[in-house]
């Protein structure tokens, strides 16, 4: 898996370290090239689904997850760790499920989700 990181300010925390998410997709048995990008600016967590296309001969998961203020950050890791990344392992499984041919899995496809209101969102 390939992480990054944006510049994060003072008084700010990453909701998601690389290795629970990599933790999450082995205990899944998802095995597909992963882009991790950690940053500050409007993405909570998403992630984009692609498809083998001309340029790139193999599946890829490109997941962005954001930063909240560090008072939220014990709650906003828990939050994603026990609910968003069930929900993407689920999501992903269900499009790697399916036949290659398949026009699910030959399109791009797309999970977001949003901060929490009871998180500040």
């Amino acid at each position: 898996m390939k992480s990054e990181k944006g510049p994060l300010p003072r008084g700010m925390s990453f909701v998601l370290k690389p290795s629970i998410l990599a933790q999450a997709l082995a205990e899944a048995e998802l095995s597909v090239d992963t882009h991790l990008v950690r940053g500050v600016g409007g993405i909570f967590f998403d992630a984009h689904f692609w498809p083998p296309n001309e340029n790139v001969g193999y599946e890829r998961l490109y997941v962005r997850a954001g930063a909240v203020a560090n008072s939220l950050s014990q709650a906003a890791r828990l939050y994603v760790e026990n609910t968003v990344l069930p929900k993407l392992t689920a999501w992903l499984a269900d499009i790697l499920a399916l036949p290659v041919a398949s026009p699910i899995r030959r399109e791009k496809q797309y999970f977001r989700v949003d901060l929490p209101e009871q998180l500040g969102g």
